[in-house]
């Protein structure tokens, strides 16, 4: 293996999936598996978010590894995990899916919002609790906004039903306009 090359930006191999590269930028010391860059940026939140399973495979095995760390939003590598078996692998390392981003979303909900439907359905079987907790934020965000005549109170009620059909809820609108039936 060729040595550590300290004009390399790890970040960009782990991107790119360049496992040798991160390998030697690693095992020369230079860098571990969650070393951040400026924005808070990993190794390991490259890996999961391009897919790169063999390259992720190794950072999870590195001593010491630091599976919940959060970038400059506080997104963990499951927010931003961007499939299936990416995602598995984290978990079965033991990456937890309650963590809370910037946002208050847990890696679920963020999927979910994002439309990674897959992601958040196997996030919500990992720790069904989080998901349900990202419904109650959502739920408050809405009345917050409600109560303030914010504007983005459509955006929100859109965004809340989505989360409650994908949950197979009754969406709220609708859950509201049946109360105002019964009154």
């Amino acid at each position: 293996m060729a040595a550590y090359d300290a004009s390399v930006n790890v970040w960009t191999a782990a991107s790119d999936g360049d496992l040798d590269t991160v390998r030697r930028c690693i095992e020369g010391g230079a860098h571990q598996p969650h070393t951040p860059d400026e924005q808070g940026y990993t190794c390991l939140h490259a890996a999961a978010s391009y897919g790169h399973h063999e390259l992720l495979q190794y950072l999870i095995a590195r001593p010491g590894v630091n599976l919940n760390c959060g970038d400059e939003d506080g997104d963990t590598p499951l927010h931003v995990v961007e499939d299936v078996e990416s995602c598995r692998m984290l978990l079965a390392a033991g990456a937890d899916a309650s963590v809370r981003n910037g946002d208050g979303l847990s890696p679920a909900g963020n999927a979910r919002g994002e439309g990674r439907d897959a992601i958040a359905d196997l996030l919500t079987q990992a720790h069904p609790a989080a998901a349900a907790a990202d419904d109650a934020s959502v739920i408050a965000a809405r009345r917050e906004a409600a109560a303030d005549g914010d504007e983005a109170m459509e955006k929100l009620e859109l965004s809340l039903n989505q989360l409650s059909e994908a949950a197979g809820n009754v969406p709220a609108a609708e859950e509201n306009s049946n109360k105002r039936a019964r009154v």
